[in-house]
Parts: C-alpha cells; sequence; structure tokens
C-alpha cells in the first residue's frame, strides 16, 4: 500500500524570496542580542560569586532576564568553547585540558560539538559573540531545510513556507535554542528526509547530502538526540522504499547512513573512549522511565508557560501547577520534575493546523502522525514505546530527548493542515473548528476558573495523603504566596490561549485566500516572540567583559598557581555552597585548575581517589567537594595536587593559611601538596585496582618514595621490568617543567639517580611519552596519575597526549568522506 503521493507532482515554479524570509524569525529570535554589550547566552560568569559581589550592578542587570533552565550553555559548553579556542589560536589541536580535574579529554568529553562545522564560528569571534551568530544561522538552518523537504515532497509553496516558519518558532526549538548541542543535533533531521526524497527522485547529491546530515547530527555534541534523527530516517527510507518498489535507492540509502556514522567518527569514537573511561554508563528500564514525563506536561504543546518560565529561578516541585495538573500516580514524576523536559510546546496555529493535517493529509499523513504518537507515548513512558527503554540506543538519558523528533513533526503536519485547508474540503475544516473549540474552552476555564486560595486549598488537602507526609510540610514547600503567582500564571497562560485559538483559527480559516496566507506566517511569529521574551532574551553584561575583571578569581589563581583548587562545602546536598564559591568551572575562565569541575565524562579514577578521601565527595558521576574539614589534611589530597581551598566558613586547620576573605568567601592556601613532578626509586606492584586503593588509603607508603602500579590493570607495568632502588641512598635530582602546549608536558631531569618520574596530573589511553628522545611507556600510577622509567644523570622528558581513538577516528571518517564524495560522480537510480 503507497504510505504516500509522488514528489513528481512538486510545484516547479516557486517564488525566488521565498528563501529571504526565512531570515525574519531568526532576526527575531537572535537579532537583539546581537547589539552592542548584549550577549546569546542564558545567564554571564558576572551572575556568580566572587564576581557577583565584585561587580553587584552588573550582576543586577545580567539576572534580570537571565535563563535559569540552560546554563549548561555557560558551564560547561562555552568554558569548554574558550579552551577550544585557545587551543586552536596556539596552533594545537584541542584534544586535552589541564584545567578539568586531573586534566580531561577536550574534544572528546565535550558537549560543544568542536568538529561540528557551523560552530567554528569561535575561530573568527570570542566564544561569547560566536554564539548569536551561531544561533541565527541555526535557526535559518532549520527552516531551510524544513522548506526544501515539505517542497520536494510536493507541498504549495504556502505550505512549505508556513511548515518552516514553525518550525523555526515552536516553543520546542525556542526553549532549546541555547543548548545549541541539542538543536543542532535535531536541525538536521528535515534535511535527511529532504535526502531521502532525493534518493527517490535520482538526484545526483542527494547520498551525499544524506550521509552529511546524520554526520552533523553525531557531530553536533547531543548524541542521544543524533542517534533519534539517524532512527527516524531509516524508518522514514525504508516506507519510501516499500511504497515505491525503488530497493535499490533504498539500499543506497541505508549505505548513505551508515556512511554518515562514520563521517562522525572523528568525534564519536573518541567519545565512546571517554565514556568508557567515565562512570557514566547506559541505565536501565527503571532508570530512564524515571525521567519520562506525566501525561499532564502534554497540556505544554499549546500553554507552554503552564509550569513556570525559565526567568523564575523555582524548584519544580515547589510549582503548584505541576502538582495541580498531574494525576495522583505520576507524584514520583513530579517531583523529579526537569522544566525544561517538560516544555513540549508547538504553538497554538501549529498544533490547530497539525491536527488539521491529520484529518485531512491523506496517505501523506501516516507516517508523521504515528511517529507522533509513538514519539509520545515513548517521552510518557506509555507501552508500548516504554517497552524500548533499555535496549541500545534508547538507554542514554531521558526519553524526554525524543521530543526533538516531535519539533520536526508538528510543522510537517501543519504543512499538510495548509494544503488540506486550501482544497477545500470538509474534514480539515472541521478538525480546525474541533480544535478551536478545545483550546477556547480550555483557555477561558483557566482564564475564568482558576483561584489562588481555592489551588492552595486543593492542594493542602490533597497533597499530604498523595505524599504521605503533614499539612505543615506542605504549605512550607508551596507557601500561599506562591501558589497565588502560580495562580496568576494559569489565568495568564489561558488569556493567552484563548486569544491564540481564536486568531490561529481564523488564520487558519483564511488560508483559503492566498493573497492572506501572510495572517497565518504573521501569527506563526508572534507566538515564537511571546517565548522568546522568557527564553531569549539578551543578554545584558551590565557594561562589563564577558569575563570580568576580578581581584578575587586573581588571588584563587595565584594560590592555585600548578595545583588545583577544592570546595568545602558540608550541606547535604553536596551543592548548595559549592555553587557559591566559584562554581565549577568558572575558574577555568582564569586559567586555574579545578579538581571538582562539572564534565561530561569525568575520568573515573579521580572520582573513585575522591570518593577514597571523602565518601561524600561524589555527585552524580563526578567528584563535588570535601564535606568534612578533618579530611583537608589527608595525605591523598597532597598527590592530587590540592593547593587552595574555598569555604564559606573559617576553617581553623593547621595545614590551611587564610589568604583572602570576604562574606560568605574564604580562599586558603592549602600546604603539604607534593611537587607537580617528581622522581621516585620504587613501585608497589598491587594486584588490582582495589588493593591500590587499600593501600592508598592506609598512608602507609611515603608518596616521595613509592608510587602504586597495578601490572594488568590499564597503564600497567609487570614487576621485574626495572630494579628497584635504595631510597636512603636516591638522589632527586632537579626537576623543571613546561606546558608548551594543553596536551604536551615537558620535564628536565638533571643529577637524578634514576627512577620513575611521576607527574601529578591524570593517566589517560593516548598519553605517550619520550625519554631523551626515546619511546616509553606511560606507566598509570597511585591510581590517577601517570609516570615513565627514567635512568640516572641528565634526562629530558616529554609527555604528549596523541589518543589513538583520535587517530582512528579521523581514518574513518576520511574514508567515508571519500566515498561520499565519490557518490556525487555518478547518477542515482530513482523512480520512474
Amino acid at each position: 500500500m503507497r504510505m504516500d503521493v509522488d514528489p513528481a507532482t512538486t510545484h516547479t515554479e516557486r517564488p525566488r524570496w521565498r528563501r529571504v524570509l526565512l531570515l525574519v524569525l531568526p532576526l527575531m529570535l537572535v537579532g537583539p542580542s546581537l547589539l552592542p554589550g548584549k550577549r546569546f547566552l542564558p545567564v554571564a560568569p558576572v551572575c556568580f560569586e566572587p564576581l557577583a559581589a565584585e561587580h553587584p550592578d552588573a550582576a543586577r542587570a545580567a539576572w534580570e532576564d537571565a535563563n535559569h533552565w540552560t546554563a549548561d550553555a555557560l558551564f560547561p559548553a562555552l568554558t569548554d568553547e574558550v579552551a577550544v579556542r585557545a587551543a586552536v589560536e596556539s596552533g594545537h589541536l584541542p584534544l586535552w585540558t589541564p584545567l578539568a580535574g586531573l586534566g580531561a579529554p577536550l574534544a572528546a568529553g565535550s558537549i560543544a560539538g568542536v568538529w561540528y562545522p557551523p560552530r567554528w564560528l569561535w575561530t573568527w569571534l570570542p566564544p561569547d559573540l560566536a554564539t548569536g551568530w551561531h544561533a541565527l544561522l541555526a535557526v535559518f538552518l532549520a527552516g531551510l531545510g524544513m522548506q526544501l523537504f515539505l517542497e520536494r515532497r510536493g507541498a504549495s509553496t504556502t505550505a512549505a513556507l508556513l511548515g518552516a516558519l514553525a518550525l523555526q518558532g515552536s516553543g520546542f526549538g525556542v526553549a532549546n535554542l541555547h543548548l545549541a548541542m541539542k538543536y543542532d543535533a535535531a536541525l538536521w533531521l528535515p534535511w535527511a528526509l529532504w535526502a531521502v526524497e532525493g534518493l527517490f527522485a535520482g538526484r545526483r547529491g542527494a547520498p551525499f547530502a544524506l550521509a552529511f546530515a546524520i554526520a552533523c547530527s553525531f557531530l553536533a555534541g547531543f548524541v542521544p538526540i543524533a542517534i533519534f534523527v539517524a532512527l527516524t530516517a531509516a524508518a522514514y527510507l525504508f516506507l519510501r522504499s516499500l511504497s515505491t518498489h525503488a530497493w535499490r535507492a533504498g539500499l543506497l540509502g541505508a549505505v548513505c547512513l551508515v556512511l554518515g556514522v562514520g563521517l562522525s567518527a572523528l568525534q564519536t569514537i573518541p567519545t565512546l573512549e571517554a565514556s568508557e573511561n567515565s562512570l557514566r554508563r547506559p541505565t536501565g528500564a527503571e532508570v530512564i522511565a524515571q525521567g519520562s514525563v506525566p501525561s499532564a506536561a502534554l497540556l505544554t504543546l499549546v500553554a507552554p508557560k503552564l509550569y513556570g518560565v525559565p526567568t523564575e529561578n523555582r524548584f519544580a516541585p515547589g510549582l503548584g501547577t505541576v502538582w495541580d495538573f498531574t494525576e495522583a500516580d505520576d507524584a514520583e514524576l513530579a517531583q523529579r520534575a526537569v522544566l525544561l523536559e517538560w516544555n513540549l510546546a508547538a504553538g497554538v496555529l501549529i498544533a490547530l493546523l497539525a491536527a488539521t493535517g491529520l484529518a485531512g493529509g491523506g496517505r501523506r499523513a501516516i507516517f508523521p502522525g504515528l511517529l507522533a504518537l509513538a514519539v509520545l507515548t515513548f517521552v510518557c513512558g506509555q507501552a508500548p514505546a516504554s517497552w524500548l527503554y533499555g535496549l541500545p540506543g534508547f538507554d542514554l538519558g531521558a526519553p524526554t530527548r525524543a521530543a526533538a523528533i516531535l519539533w520536526v513533526l508538528w510543522p510537517w503536519l501543519a504543512a499538510l493542515g495548509v494544503d488540506a485547508l486550501r482544497g477545500g474540503a470538509k474534514a480539515p475544516r472541521r478538525a480546525l473548528l474541533a480544535g478551536v473549540a478545545v483550546c477556547v474552552a480550555c483557555g477561558a476555564n483557566w482564564w475564568l476558573a482558576t483561584d489562588g486560595e481555592e489551588l492552595a486549598e486543593r492542594l493542602y488537602t490533597e497533597l499530604p495523603a498523595r505524599l504521605d507526609v503533614e499539612r505543615d510540610m506542605v504549605e512550607l514547600y508551596l507557601p500561599r504566596e506562591a501558589l497565588a503567582d502560580d495562580a496568576a500564571r494559569v489565568r495568564d497562560q489561558g488569556f493567552e490561549l484563548l486569544l491564540f485559538a481564536l486568531a490561529g483559527g481564523a488564520a487558519a480559516w483564511m488560508l483559503r485566500k492566498p493573497r492572506v496566507a501572510w495572517i497565518a506566517g504573521a501569527l506563526l511569529c508572534a507566538e515564537a516572540a511571546s517565548l522568546a521574551h522568557t527564553h531569549l532574551a539578551p543578554l545584558d553584561l551590565g557594561g562589563v567583559d564577558f569575563v570580568p575583571p576580578s581581584e578575587r578569581m586573581a588571588a584563587l589563581q595565584r594560590v592555585t598557581d600548578d595545583g588545583r583548587l577544592l570546595r568545602y562545602d558540608s550541606s547535604e546536598s553536596g551543592l548548595d555552597e559549592v555553587l557559591n564559591l566559584a562554581r565549577p568551572n568558572l575558574p577555568q575562565l582564569y586559567d586555574a585548575a579545578d579538581l571538582s569541575t562539572y564534565q561530561v565524562f569525568t575520568p573515573r579514577w579521580q572520582v573513585e581517589l575522591m570518593a577514597l578521601v571523602d565518601p561524600r565527595s561524589p555527585y552524580l558521576t563526578g567528584a563535588s567537594r570535601i564535606s568534612d574539614a578533618e579530611l583537608l589534611d589527608h595525605q591523598l589530597l597532597d598527590r592530587l595536587g590540592v593547593n587552595a581551598v574555598l569555604s564559606q566558613h573559617d576553617l581553623d586547620r593547621p595545614e590551611l593559611k587564610l589568604y583572602d576573605s570576604a562574606e560568605g568567601w574564604r580562599l586558603y592556601r592549602r600546604h603539604g601538596s607534593l611537587p607537580i613532578a617528581r622522581v621516585v626509586p620504587t613501585l608497589e606492584y598491587c594486584s588490582n585496582d582495589s588493593t591500590a586503593l587499600e593501600l592508598l588509603a592506609t598512608h602507609a607508603l611515603d608518596p616521595n618514595e613509592t608510587a602504586t602500579v597495578v601490572p594488568d590493570g590499564p597503564g600497567g607495568a609487570a614487576p621485574g621490568e626495572a630494579p628497584a632502588l635504595d631510597p636512603l641512598r636516591h638522589r632527586k635530582g632537579t626537576l623543571q617543567w613546561a606546558r608548551p602546549s594543553a596536551d604536551r608536558f615537558d620535564v628536565s631531569i638533571q643529577g637524578s639517580g634514576g627512577g620513575w618520574l611521576v607527574v601529578r596530573e591524570a593517566w589517560y589511553p593516548g598519553w605517550r611519552a619520550t625519554v631523551s628522545g626515546e619511546p616509553a611507556e606511560v606507566l598509570r600510577v597511585d591510581h590517577a596519575f601517570r609516570a615513565v622509567r627514567v635512568p640516572g644523570g641528565d634526562v629530558e622528558v616529554e609527555f604528549v597526549y596523541r589518543p589513538v581513538s583520535f587517530r582512528r577516528g579521523l581514518w574513518i571518517s576520511a574514508l567515508s568522506l571519500l566515498v561520499a564524495l565519490a557518490s556525487w560522480l555518478r547518477p542515482r537510480p530513482g523512480v520512474a
């Protein structure tokens, strides 16, 4: 059975100006952020302590319209981009950063999309300026891809243009535009679908276009969404093959999908290695189900502000609407609510047109309609889609990441709805009127019937039983004043829904008259602007630089020196004080190494060492803090190179000396850290990592004399490879070190008696070493550090990071590129 119409019915003569209109929404959404003193960022560094205390006026200006939902765009994405640009400007590949933890892979472990071509704007502009121009380009590319696909599918010029504008202005896209890695990974889906259509039309460049689109999705920095994009393209490819019986074109498309994944190998293979060397693992079905959303989240399709806006810094379970609209059985989902993940917004007009497309799109609506239903059930944790939880590819995070596919499906269905309405059939008009009636009734009810006192009494009565807590506890977390604000927001959202439903219904109805079709486009832009007001407000830097001058941070950099920073936080969460003490990743902007940075893939050996010092240190898959001041003299902190300790409280410890203080800020210099490089005469061989950790925990080994090594573990060495030296007669020698680049570390040793050179930085697969010009094996010692055997006398040692995973990925990408380009040289089979 044919699932669609023949794309050969495409409208052949289309006005050239239609592409220019795709610049309207990018300029509306992003343009104001490109003005002097503004930035396209959710928050600015000056918002955080100690910068906020040093620049209070600038901090207030920056916080005024800050987006609290998308701070990941700054930490760690933008801080990674700063490190990448520094590496590129120095003439080196951005493979390693010494400032994150004990050092970590940069490109492989970042969500910044280092190898994603449109993101290379930061090679010409500072990253904080490049973000705005990149966002403008991304919105344009998203709209262009959608327009090209819809036109190739046979949509009218009006339908294709409105579908493209719908994608650009859709609530999901607006809400996630700051998170470039998510937006970029998803925007290539319409391009992939366009390329699939080109395959079946016999277009010469279609195979390369399909491979390129899939590669860009994977290179963007968010693999879970890229997997959904590839699976959607594969499903569409199969159905087009089934409906046209052009299996040869379908087979070619499958090869192109594989080539697309291969093109991205220079990113995906090192990232896979980084994942394997971290504590982050694919999660089971039960854990994934905890990240789904209740059916109440579906209301955000037309009411995106129902559960708050990102300019309000409120904890999701503290919102009355989260509890009021959520069913009793979904209490656990409400407690774990992440507001950005709950936002499935499409837009009122888009939803109305999509419903019309489902009713009047015929066979062309079957694939996007069924896929939209499947994605919604997957996102909401409903069977049978939820049966996929835990399967490879579906086990990489919250199910709501699949909502990126809905972002493309709603405009697709909306375009079908436009042409259905223009065709004059009764079914789409009835669907439109029914959709308007539902939205008007819902909006009017919220606007007229929502009362703060009634909401408070309802929740104070129902929640104690639902959550098995006392009423006093509910009143503490949901005070009446906050519930009054929630009720007011519901009323405002209801009024907005009512207006947009009436206006959208009228605009859609008038689509039958081509001369007034612009009204629907204007309404799409108006809806997008209403969302952008809270999601994409231009960030005001308040007259200071993006990285403002700071005496506090300069002092921190001096105290940290060649060591690392650690924060003292005794709170239960492990974050309450950490986030107010030069929050993780902020010190990197001031060239200070931070032991507890926020990384996607923190090397596990570092986390395990910190857990040995303080079992309360780990947070998620990384390390957060030291929770007990008594542990600040731990010998492992000497090995870790902790020179600086930050605290909000006075710490009376013999190993600490106060260096700088202010309200809520105490900077201590910590004494006892080992030098960044040292020569030890002996190695202690341990049977496994657990034994080595137990030995390190006993403090039985003098770190200046002995280092542990596991022969059979990663970076191990067999016993007896070199004789142990007498510690009493051993000459340490004089050591000088230099860091010519982020991925290189040189040590000059003079007058040493030989032994093992231990560097107080992370061992990681890919580190190579030469000793006086001769290759040498790099060992993993003391569980997390790197070392190399050195002879006595004067020695020059050079460490350089050259991971096999990157070279292998680069070769696969290069070969895939050659094959994809070769496919452009011969005509493609098409459908007669």
